[in-house]
């Protein structure tokens, strides 16, 4: 038997856990009293799928169920949420199935494309999205005359005569979720 009481938890959103229709489920807080995991209701998972970003402070309110026996909290279950700002040290999020392919071909590879995968990979690693997206190299893209080349996966935004510096404001614009 289990006794159900009013919460409200303000924190840092370290994880969104979303079912297979990307509705949320579940998010996890990171508050003064430790880590909470908080289901979310569906109307509230609706209104706020697209505005939840990890590094977000936040403040949930709703139900909290408790174990009566064991004298702990169950479950909580958020019906409210506001968004109170960005945290300090945002962490940045990658859109899903991130992707780089550069040409591997001969031209490609000896105008430049060497060099601007290797900047590339060295910022992902300084970000710490290097596991996040994945850089693959391909064949030929059939635009050898303006050497090098590249495709940036999910937007399949072709780009040619590429430098090192390009690479890394590309990161920016096609990579991370605004």
């Amino acid at each position: 038997m289990g006794l159900t009481t009013n919460f409200t938890a303000i924190g840092i959103l370290e994880e969104i856990v979303v079912d297979s229709e990307k509705a949320i489920k579940y998010l996890q807080l990171a508050t003064d009293q430790g880590q909470l995991w908080i289901k979310i209701s569906k109307k509230l998972s609706l209104r706020m799928s697209n505005l939840l970003k990890v590094g977000s402070n936040l403040e949930l309110s709703g139900k909290q169920k408790y174990q009566t026996k064991k004298g702990q909290v169950v479950q909580y279950k958020a019906s409210e949420l506001k968004i109170m700002g960005i945290a300090k040290g945002e962490l940045e999020t990658v859109k899903p199935k991130a992707k780089v392919m550069f040409c591997k071909k001969s031209t490609c590879w000896k105008k430049g494309g060497k060099s601007a995968c290797k900047a590339l990979k060295a910022e992902l690693k300084c970000r710490g999205l290097n596991k996040k997206v994945e850089i693959q190299t391909t064949g030929c893209l059939k635009q050898c005359k303006k050497a090098p080349n590249m495709v940036l996966m999910p937007d399949k935004t072709r780009y040619s005569n590429i430098t090192n510096k390009q690479v890394l404001k590309l990161v920016d614009k096609h990579l991370l979720v605004t």
